[in-house]
């Protein structure tokens, strides 16, 4: 299946759906709408990035996927399984095949655990005999491109793309199917960042990887991703394949995010509308389509109805004006 058609796929074989889900968390009297009513495919073998403003929930949504959080409602459907509704040791071996990768490759790993102990701590989680957890976390630290000798030092004796790659390493110990990577680059020097992009797209390769990934960066979009998915404050505003997304962006809010990415060679740049203002409070968001205080097409009906996210050429899109025909 093409990633055009992709899009707007709804089946059975889809390696993860998330439907309906909602993260709320309490705050004095009020609920913080962290994640509010999302739904979202991802076929097996794919790349699917998730993008927007700091705060717009992103990351939350991983940790629920994740088994970090736990959703205030919906389901996480992972290889036909609800992963909301299991427990012990059928959560345990669910939860081997999805793996996450953290923002800062210092603070996710333990500082007084060495290399070797830190790639083999999932294999010890879930069961695996101390000489084979560690065999295998030596060929896993290879397989990432780290030179020998590296298992018996400290995190703080490697560099930042080192750290990367030994936590690469450790997510894919276990053979996962789903890997979650919440801003995997972004950390690091700018030299390093392309040689972690390139072996994450090898790893994918290889072992059959399905990516759900975190990013701000346009440019990581268009390299690691196929298809893309645009949160605001804790909703969907557009699921699209990245040709669609980059060529013809239907939503105002990804129209505007494209338009703030900064082109050298300003004959190539698109007149569209920029992202103006500040993202409002996530305490007490805007009435209707939430972002319609900041959308310079905004009408009364953008104030008073929510839009629904719906099937919009080949792509999914939440806004009235985009689907009013």
């Amino acid at each position: 299946m093409g990633t055009e058609s992709r899009a707007t796929y709804t089946g059975n074989d889809s390696l993860l759906r998330i439907e309906d889900l909602k993260m709320y968390f309490k705050e004095g009297k009020k609920y913080l709408k962290a994640v509010d009513g999302v739904t979202l495919e991802i076929e097996d073998g794919e790349s699917l990035c998730l993008v927007g403003e700091s705060g717009c929930g992103k990351s939350t949504l991983l940790k629920c996927v994740a088994g970090i959080l736990k959703p205030t409602s919906g389901k996480i459907i992972f290889q036909g399984q609800d992963l909301t509704k299991l427990k012990g040791r059928k959560l345990l071996k669910a939860r081997r095949k999805i793996q996450l990768i953290f923002q800062n490759p210092y603070a996710s790993l333990d500082p007084r655990m060495k290399i070797i102990d830190i790639v083999a701590e999932p294999l010890r989680i879930q069961g695996v005999p101390k000489d084979e957890r560690r065999k295998i976390a030596v060929e896993t630290l290879r397989e990432v491109g780290l030179p020998p000798g590296v298992e018996n030092k400290y995190p703080h004796q490697l560099s930042g793309g080192m750290r990367q790659r030994v936590a690469i390493a450790r997510a894919l110990s276990v053979k996962p199917k789903l890997v979650l990577a919440d801003e995997p680059t972004s950390a690091l020097d700018v030299s390093v960042q392309a040689g972690i992009l390139n072996l994450m797209k090898r790893l994918q390769r290889d072992y059959g990887l399905t990516y759900l990934f975190v990013t701000h960066d346009m440019g990581v979009v268009r390299y690691i991703c196929e298809r893309v998915a645009v949160m605001y404050l804790g909703k969907i505003a557009e699921v699209a394949s990245k040709k669609q997304l980059f060529n013809s962006p239907l939503h105002p809010y990804t129209q505007a995010l494209l338009n703030s990415v900064p082109i050298p060679d300003p004959s190539k740049r698109k007149r569209r509308p920029p992202l103006k203002g500040e993202l409002p409070d996530p305490l007490n968001p805007p009435s209707g389509c939430r972002f319609h205080t900041r959308c310079p097409y905004a009408t009364e009906k953008c104030g008073k109805e929510e839009p629904q996210l719906l099937p919009k050429n080949g792509r999914l899109v939440a806004c009235h004006l985009v689907n009013q025909d």
